[in-house]
């Protein structure tokens, strides 16, 4: 039977490896960077293919035809090619701050953002033509 004492160290350690303050987070970013650069790159490019075509769209349909609220917003205030350059960098420091955090399935979730805004990339440019005449149809507005 233990006393605890066990316990009580591994739960400090997990605690210190959860926190350790702007240089603790930075050291953390800089691993990953260092333990995924491929995936990190990929991450990068995907986030840029999706501002570039947030900017493309905006710039044809105009700032309030963007759906997400925060880009929406930063977009209108600081215009229709600032703001989503705005958004890549914070989508960037978000998603290594959060890879960061849970270093062990970074990998995973860098991946699954890169998809994800390749798709929203490729949405911005030519999925637009094919979801909404046919949305129009499946979704009956009154």
């Amino acid at each position: 039977m233990s006393d605890g004492k066990e316990i009580r160290e591994e739960v400090r350690f997990d605690a210190q490896a959860r926190g350790g303050g702007w240089r603790g987070w930075l050291g953390k970013a800089v691993g990953i960077c260092r333990e995924h650069p491929w995936v990190l790159a990929i991450y990068i490019a995907a986030l840029l293919a999706d501002g570039i075509s947030t900017i493309y769209f905006m710039l044809h349909e105009g700032s309030e035809a963007e759906l997400h609220p925060v880009v929406n917003l930063v977009s209108r205030i600081a215009g229709p090619v600032l703001g989503p350059l705005i958004g890549v960098a914070s989508k960037a420091i978000a998603g290594i701050i959060v890879a960061a955090y849970w270093r062990r399935i970074a990998f995973f979730i860098l991946l699954t953002v890169s998809v994800m805004s390749c798709w929203a990339a490729w949405y911005n440019f030519w999925g637009w033509q094919v979801y909404e005449p046919n949305i129009h149809r499946w979704w009956p507005v009154k």
